[in-house]
Formats: C-alpha cells, sequence, structure tokens
C-alpha cells in the first residue's frame, strides 16, 4: 500500500536563472530535499534539484554562484494530467521509487504528489559499506537521565536514540552495523537480542574503558571499504549513498566530516570603532557558521593509524592528517539534522 499526499510547491519552484547559493538556502529551510525548476517567463517545467545534484555539481568545479542551470536534472519523472489517476500514480512510484512526481499540465506544474509510506518505495541497493555507532560514552551532559539508562537508549517520540539511527539507515539499505559500548553496555546488547530478527548484523565493539570520539575504531576487523562512523546522539535524514560518493569519489580522501550551517543570532546591536570614533552600528547580526554534524566517513587506512598513534579523539586525528597534509573533506548536511546531546527536555528514559 502507498500512501500519498498533495504538497504545497509555491515556496519549492525555482528559477532557472537562479544561482546555486538562493536553492541550497532552499533546501536547508525545508523538510522537502528537492525544487522543482521552472522557467519564469511561462512557467514551463524544467527538472528538479537535489542536494546531490549540486553536491556533483561542486566536485566538478562549478560555483557557488554559478546559474542553476549548470547543476539542473532535466529527465526527472513526472505524470501528464491526462494519465494522472490515482492508480497510474501509484504505480508511476512503485515502478521507479520516486519520493515525489510532479502532475503537468501544458507542460506546467499543477500539483507535485508525495508518497510518504516510503516504505513502499522500490527497495533500495544494499549498501555494503558498514556504520559504526558510537554508543560507549558516559551521557554526563544528560545525567539526570542517564543514571540508569545508557544514552543511545533514552527514547525520542518514544523510540531509543539508537533505533532512530539504525532504522533510518537500514531503510537506505546499511545491512551490517558496529556498536562501540561501554557504559551500561549489557542493556544495550539485551535491546538488540530483542530485536525484531532481520536481515541485519550487529557487532558489538566492548571498549575496555572510555577510548574517547574515534578510539575504539581500533577495534574493527576485516574492514575494507570506507564506512560511516556516527555520533548515538545525532539522528539525521541524511543520504548516506550521497556522503559515501563524496567520499568516495577522490581517491586520495582519508576523512569527510559532515557539516551543518548554524545560524547564530546575536541577540544586540553591535558596534564598530577605531581609536575610540564610532564607525558604524548593527543591529542584531546574524552569523552562520558550518558545525561539526557528528557523522563522518573514515577511510579504512585511518584504522591502522588511530591504533599506531593511540589516538582517541577525533580533534587529534584531524590534527595528525592535517600535519601529515592528509585530505580531508567537508560534506554539507542540508537534510534534517538534530543534536540530543543536551536535549534534556525531549528525552526520556528508556
Amino acid at each position: 500500500m502507498i500512501a500519498l499526499n498533495i504538497i504545497v510547491i509555491k515556496k519549492l519552484t525555482v528559477d532557472l536563472n537562479s544561482n546555486i547559493l538562493k536553492t541550497i538556502k532552499i533546501l536547508n529551510d525545508s523538510t522537502i530535499k528537492i525544487v522543482f525548476v521552472i522557467n519564469k517567463k511561462n512557467d514551463k517545467f524544467i527538472g528538479t534539484v537535489t542536494d546531490g545534484d549540486i553536491r556533483r555539481g561542486l566536485l566538478r568545479g562549478i560555483n557557488i554562484n554559478s546559474k542553476l542551470s549548470s547543476v539542473v536534472y532535466k529527465k526527472p519523472i513526472f505524470v501528464n494530467f491526462e494519465k494522472s489517476s490515482h492508480e497510474a500514480i501509484k504505480k508511476k512510484f512503485f515502478e521507479t521509487g520516486q519520493e515525489f512526481i510532479p502532475i503537468l499540465k501544458d507542460k506546467k506544474i499543477i500539483k507535485v504528489f508525495r508518497n510518504i509510506d516510503k516504505i513502499s518505495l522500490k527497495p533500495n541497493k544494499v549498501i555494503e559499506n558498514p556504520v559504526v555507532i558510537m554508543a560507549g560514552g558516559l551521557g554526563k551532559r544528560l545525567k539526570s537521565l542517564t543514571k540508569n539508562s545508557p544514552k543511545p537508549l533514552l527514547r525520542y517520540k518514544e523510540k531509543p536514540l539508537i533505533e532512530h539511527i539504525v532504522s533510518k539507515a537500514s531503510n537506505q539499505g546499511v545491512k551490517n552495523f558496529f556498536i562501540t559500548v561501554f557504559y551500561l553496555k549489557n542493556k544495550i546488547k539485551k535491546y538488540f537480542t530483542k530485536r525484531k530478527k532481520e536481515e541485519i548484523k550487529f557487532n558489538f565493539i566492548d571498549e575496555p574503558k572510555p577510548l574517547g570520539t574515534v578510539g575504539s575504531i581500533k577495534y574493527l576487523k576485516n574492514i575494507k571499504k570506507s564506512f560511516i562512523l556516527i555520533n548515538c546522539d545525532v539522528i539525521s535524514d541524511i543520504n548516506y549513498s550521497n556522503i559515501l560518493g563524496y567520499h568516495n569519489k577522490r581517491t586520495d580522501s582519508y576523512l569527510t566530516i559532515g557539516v551543518k550551517n548554524f545560524k547564530y543570532k546575536n541577540p544586540y546591536g553591535v558596534i564598530k570603532s577605531k581609536n575610540s570614533k564610532f564607525l558604524s552600528f548593527i543591529e542584531k547580526p546574524s552569523i552562520d557558521f558550518e558545525i561539526n554534524a557528528g557523522i563522518y566517513v573514515f577511510s579504512p587506512k585511518l584504522i591502522d593509524i588511530v591504533k599506531k598513534n593511540k589516538i582517541l579523539e577525533l580533534n587529534h586525528l584531524v590534527n595528525f592528517l592535517v600535519k601529515k597534509n592528509k585530505r580531508i573533506n567537508v560534506y554539507p548536511i542540508i537534510e534534517d539534522w538534530r543534536d540530543f546531546g543536551e536535549d534534556i527536555k525531549n528525552l526520556k528514559e528508556y
């Protein structure tokens, strides 16, 4: 059964002559990670742009101020209005695995259907790269909740944090998980023994003591492919295939760090001066940062580097790679992302 709804596309239509930066801002502000490109002169549908299209363009050397036409996908799936019965639309969703399908009349978009039951979509290709979930921390910032519950099992919307991560990754085709454990580790293991049996493999890495943000990867064995590493208190709709592809496309990549744009609104007016002379006044300016999102891609060669150099923390690993002039990529996450490291009010004990 495929459940559909109609989305409001007014804010998701972009003129072909817009630049990439404007489109990134629209995608970043929207929960729907696609824009529909039209020719504003006649409102005719040209194609679509997703975050993946933009990243592939940036890898080709396109500038963020370039025209959107340089990255637009001009062969999107659509259904003509004359053939847009509900059954025909459902069939098209099932056959193509799309999440969004526009309905066109005279080459203009009149509505867009969204498949809200993503489980019914065409099955994803299996992702052979493993996902490592860092779940061994003490949860000190959430100590009022973690006295008897390990942080990975704290519930958000009645489901443990780690279950959100596993579900989102497995729905995309990930079948192999490594989970690092230390604090209240038996509770975490017990949770997964009770989990419904499925074609997913869970491997536990027992830390003999707290090993920091990356120290436990030295226990990974027989890893031949790049792997995802994610903090257990981060939930995101990130596309794992995209970030892996971004990392692997550069053969000299050692590490890719997922980053999220963060806007800080200064609550005060800012005065600029020089030698006690007033120059300008800015009313409550906003400052944009790229923050570490707690999602990474590691090349397997990093396992030996961590082991040989006894590296425990990510910042130490980054500094080591910079010193050795090894490639570190930055991957902008425009999908939904949330950090629960200090979010006591929205979490419950397991």
